[in-house]
């Protein structure tokens, strides 16, 4: 069975449609239970320019809903790809839309997702160990 999302033909639209009022509303209401196909294919299309979404009054939405159903995995290749620019980051908490998002993490990081917890005692597959390091070292650049 195909996703919702390739059924409506959105990939490669997502980060457009995203944007616009009405796309945004479209798209959160096709990832309400998401599947981890569906996940997968809007983490894709988005994951180049989430910094430039979560800045969006309406793609801030969209990247909301994504975190909140993401694993582990993908939230922390969204902070990679935040972090990719080192003052990305800073841009991104200096954006109204920006600094909501970034503090509703912060809340929900006491329920623990994880992220901390792996940085903290990595994963011995040595892809994550890289991407952890790479993290550490990004972060450090930003600090």
């Amino acid at each position: 069975m195909q996703s919702k999302l390739v059924d409506f033909a959105l990939r490669g639209r997502i980060r457009s449609l995203a944007k616009d009022q009405n796309g945004c509303r479209l798209l959160q209401s096709k990832f309400e239970n998401p599947t981890a196909e569906e996940i997968e294919i809007v983490l894709y299309d988005v994951l180049e320019s989430i910094a430039d979404l979560i800045k969006d009054q309406f793609g801030n939405y969209l990247v909301q809903k994504l975190i909140a159903v993401c694993n582990d995995d993908h939230k922390l290749r969204i902070l990679l790809s935040l972090t990719d620019v080192p003052v990305q980051m800073i841009i991104v908490c200096m954006n109204p839309h920006g600094i909501i998002l970034v503090r509703a993490r912060g809340q929900r990081r006491e329920q623990s997702d994880g992220i901390h917890d792996r940085l903290q005692d990595p994963d011995p597959d040595p892809d994550i160990e890289e991407e952890d390091a790479l993290l550490k070292r990004r972060t450090s650049e930003i600090e």
